[in-house]
């Protein structure tokens, strides 16, 4: 992938594989990560791996989206599911054994999602900082007399670390506000102070880093990453192996000490030390970042924007899950088109998972229609 994660387990595969042949597979998108595609090659180069790749084009989008969405099961609002799709067909030509470095960004904090630069880019209100007595004593029966609402509020997640919260909005694909205006019909059916406290142990956590792995490794890793691999390589009929998920080795890093916060120069600090003289100091250094608006300049293709326009009289706004004037807003202005590309993509998964499973029997064989057959079905 281009990542440290993928990397190291290319490089002890080839230490340690007694000779076998092997050959590394990378996909990207059209327009978007060719980076990771060039730090790739320079990894398989070094390593003398054979290498193959194929880059998504919106074209494979617009064809393969219901086949995935069918073998997934789930709707997973994940653009990468397209991706995994890819690797998973290009390397079954070839072997029925593939292994990649899932896991390690979770367990031993690769991204830079953990790291200070995204944590200050969260809102997380000033008076949310202050020491609770002040807050009890003085703060409170302040906005009780003034504003008993904010008052509420701010009691009702008095027990809530305020940095974990602020994670979990952060990293959510509609926060409340938009919630409220995409599906008010849904907005009471999540509430992610109470989704926070579900998770007993990450009170006892103290460090935020340790508290945002913890998350994902409950939630991100297994949902959504773990379970579209699992699904889209057995379509393929593939053994998947992941090396970082072992369960001495995820045993082991629970026990490592984490900063209570970091820099992104800082990320994978026990991984690199293993591979130092293995690979570049360049590409040893080089960050994994969230990238935002990904993939949201392919709403400039027409065909693109046409699919996502069919949405309109869908199923999730006939039933009132979806706003139809929210909807309408988003599909009507270009830059909003673009600026709601995550929500918008996550909606038209659901929408093909609707069709596919529950509007009629979902069958025994993936669907052979493209999207925007699947989306004119009636």
């Amino acid at each position: 992938s281009g990542g440290l994660g993928s990397a190291t387990v290319a490089y002890y595969l080839t230490r340690y594989g007694q000779g076998h042949p092997l050959k590394a597979f990378t996909s990207t998108f059209q327009g978007y990560n060719e980076d990771d595609a060039h730090a790739a090659d320079s990894v398989c180069k070094s390593l003398s791996l054979s290498h193959e790749s194929s880059r998504i084009t919106p074209e494979i989008f617009l064809r393969q989206l219901p086949k995935i969405v069918w073998y997934l099961d789930e709707p997973i609002a994940d653009p990468n599911i397209m991706a995994t799709w890819e690797l998973a067909h290009l390397s079954s030509g070839y072997s029925k054994s593939v292994f990649s470095g899932m896991g390690s960004d979770e367990l031993l904090a690769l991204h830079s999602r953990y790291t200070m630069a995204e944590r200050n880019s969260a809102y997380v209100s000033r008076l949310m900082l202050l020491p609770r007595p002040v807050i009890q004593k003085i703060l409170v029966p302040l906005l009780r007399f003034f504003y008993p609402d904010a008052a509420y509020n701010i009691l009702r997640t008095l027990r809530t670390n305020p940095w974990q919260f602020e994670y979990l909005r952060h990293n959510a694909l509609f926060n409340e506000n938009l919630l409220q205006q995409a599906a008010p019909k849904l907005v009471h059916a999540f509430d992610p102070d109470t989704f926070l406290h579900k998770f007993h142990n990450i009170s006892r956590i103290h460090s935020n880093v340790s508290s945002f792995l913890y998350f994902d490794v409950k939630t991100r890793l297994p949902d959504n990453f773990m379970l579209q691999y699992e699904r889209l390589t057995r379509a393929f009929n593939l053994d998947w192996q992941t090396p970082f998920l072992d369960r001495k080795l995820v045993e082991f890093s629970a026990e490592l000490p984490e900063p209570e916060s970091l820099l992104e120069g800082e990320t994978a600090s026990y991984l690199k030390p293993l591979i130092l003289d293995v690979f570049s100091p360049e590409f040893i250094q080089r960050p994994k970042k969230t990238r935002r608006h990904f993939l949201a300049g392919w709403m400039q293709q027409p065909e693109v924007k046409e699919v996502f326009k069919l949405l309109m009289r869908g199923t999730l706004v006939e039933t009132g899950l979806i706003s139809e004037s929210w909807l309408q807003t988003q599909l009507q202005d270009p830059n909003e088109m673009e600026a709601s590309f995550s929500q918008l993509f996550s909606i038209l998964v659901l929408e093909v998972w609707f069709r596919l499973f529950l509007n009629r029997s979902p069958g025994t064989r993936p669907p052979e229609l493209n999207l925007k057959e699947v989306l004119l079905q009636r």
